[in-house]
C-alpha cells in the first residue's frame, strides 16, 4: 500500500451558480443530473418527478409528472441511495422505476417514450453506464436485494446473469444500522462501457464483476476488520476510486491488486480539520473524480481520555476535484457553513461540477457514548451549486490549480 499527499495546496474556487429547490432534504428521494449538467431531475417522497433547468437556475420545474409513492421513509441525507430515476446518457430520456416497471420518459414533456422489460420484483437503486449502454438496479422488496441489468438499447434484461440470492451472485448486502454511513452494499459503481461493476460493503470489501463474462474478477482482501466502503466510482482505465469510512480516499487498479491511499487522516499528524466524504462522481471521459461532503473541526471528547478529540464541528461544505490516473487533487470548492454536500456530479470533461447540499441546522447535543455534539436536521431547502473550472477544459495534463 502506498500513500500520496501530493495535493494538499489546491486552490479554492467560488461557485458560479446557486439556487434552492422547493423541498427539503427529508423530502428528496433522489436528485440526478444529465451528463452535461444542463438539467436535473428530482423525485420526492410522494413519487412526483420534477425536471429543472440548471442553466436557468430559477428553482422552478420545467415539467412535472407523477411517480409512485413509497412506504419506505429514508433517513435524512439518504439522497440517491435508492434512486428510482436516472438520465440516459444523451439527456433525452429519463428512466423512471415504478414498481416492477421501468419506463423511459421525455424529460422535456413528461411523455412516455418507451417501456423497458419489466422485472419480477420491485425496482429501485437505478444506475446507468456513462456511455448509456447498460442499466443496473436493485430488485426486491427487502435487503439483501438482488441486482438486475438491462441492455439500454433493446430494453431487455440481460439473460443468464446470476441475480438470485446465493453465494457467487452480486447482491446489495445486509440492512444494518450504520448511522451516517451508507448501508453495506448500497455502494455500487459501473465502468464507462458498462462491462465492469463494483459493489462495496463491510470490512472494506469490494467485489468487481465482469458483466459481459458474468464472472467475479476479484475481491479486495483487507486485514483490517473494521470499516465500510461508503462510496465507489470507476474512472479511466477502469481505475477504481473508493471512499472508506467517509474519511479515506483510495485508488485501486482494475484488478484490485494495487491500493493507493490518496489521503487518510492517519497520514496527517498536524491536521486541524478533516473532510467527511458523502459522495463521489466520475467525469464522462473518466479522467477526473469529484468527492463531496463537509469539512469539520475537532473538539475535546466528552467521555474520552486526555487529549482525545472528536471530529464533528462543522466548518463548511466542500467539493474536491481529482485526476483519476495521476492521483493528484486539482481544485477545492467551498460551500457555506450550514451546507453539507450529499451528491456531486461532473460533466463529460470534468470542467463543470454540480453539487447537492442539504440545508442543515447544527445545535449542541451531547449524547454520551457516541460523543456526537452536533445534530443534523434537514430543515432547509435543498440547494444546487455549480462551479466551472476553465483550466480543466483542455485535455488531461493541462494547467490546473495545483500545479
Amino acid at each position: 500500500m502506498t500513500v500520496s499527499l501530493a495535493a494538499v495546496a489546491a486552490e479554492t474556487r467560488q461557485r458560479v451558480q446557486s439556487f434552492e429547490l422547493p423541498l427539503s432534504a427529508k423530502n428528496a428521494w433522489a436528485v440526478v443530473f444529465d451528463r452535461n449538467l444542463s438539467s436535473l431531475a428530482v423525485e420526492n417522497e410522494s413519487g412526483l418527478v420534477a425536471v429543472y433547468s440548471v442553466n436557468q437556475s430559477l428553482g422552478v420545474p420545467c415539467v412535472e409528472f407523477p411517480g409512485t409513492a413509497e412506504d419506505f421513509t429514508p433517513e435524512p441525507f439518504f439522497i440517491n441511495k435508492r434512486s428510482k430515476i436516472v438520465f440516459v446518457s444523451n439527456g433525452r430520456q429519463l428512466l423512471v422505476a415504478r414498481g416492477t416497471n421501468l419506463t423511459a420518459f421525455d424529460p422535456a414533456t413528461g411523455r412516455i417514450v418507451r417501456h423497458l422489460e419489466s422485472s419480477d420484483h420491485p425496482i429501485d437503486g437505478l444506475q446507468i453506464s456513462r456511455d448509456g449502454s447498460r442499466v443496473a438496479a436493485l430488485v426486491g422488496q427487502s435487503l439483501p436485494m438482488a441486482l438486475a441489468f438491462w441492455d439500454a438499447e433493446s430494453g431487455r434484461i440481460n439473460p443468464g446473469f446470476p441475480t438470485s440470492r446465493f453465494p457467487g451472485a452480486p447482491k446489495s448486502g445486509s440492512w444494518l444500522s450504520t448511522g451516517s454511513l451508507p448501508l453495506p452494499g448500497m455502494c455500487r459503481a459501473m465502468s464507462h462501457d458498462g462491462r465492469f461493476f463494483a459493489v462495496g460493503g463491510e470490512r472494506r470489501r469490494i467485489d468487481l464483476w465482469d458483466l459481459d463474462r458474468k464472472t467475479l474478477v476479484s475481491s479486495t482482501k483487507s486485514t483490517v476488520s473494521a470499516g465500510y466502503v461508503t462510496a465507489l466510482a470507476i474512472g479511466a482505465s477502469n481505475q477504481i476510486a473508493a471512499v472508506i469510512n467517509s474519511f479515506e480516499l483510495h485508488r485501486l487498479d482494475s484488478q484490485l491488486k494495487t491500493d493507493t491511499v490518496l489521503f487518510t487522516p492517519s497520514t496527517i499528524t498536524t491536521e486541524r480539520s478533516r473532510f467527511v466524504i458523502s459522495a463521489i462522481a466520475v467525469s464522462g471521459d473518466g479522467q477526473r473524480i469529484a468527492i463531496a461532503g463537509m469539512r469539520v473541526g475537532s473538539r475535546p471528547g466528552f467521555f474520552g481520555g486526555a487529549g482525545e478529540v472528536v471530529w464533528d464541528v462543522p466548518i463548511a461544505g466542500e467539493v474536491q476535484l481529482w485526476d483519476t490516473l495521476s492521483g493528484k487533487r486539482r481544485a477545492t470548492f467551498s460551500g457555506r457553513a450550514d451546507e453539507k454536500f450529499l451528491e456531486v456530479a461532473l460533466d463529460v470533461s470534468g470542467s463543470k461540477i454540480a453539487a447537492v447540499a442539504a440545508g442543515v441546522h447544527y445545535r449542541p447535543a451531547m449524547t454520551g457514548a457516541m460523543q456526537q455534539s452536533e445534530e443534523l436536521r434537514p430543515n432547509k431547502p435543498v440547494r444546487i451549486s455549480v462551479w466551472e473550472f476553465a483550466e480543466l477544459v483542455d485535455a488531461f495534463g493541462s494547467k490546473s490549480a495545483s500545479e
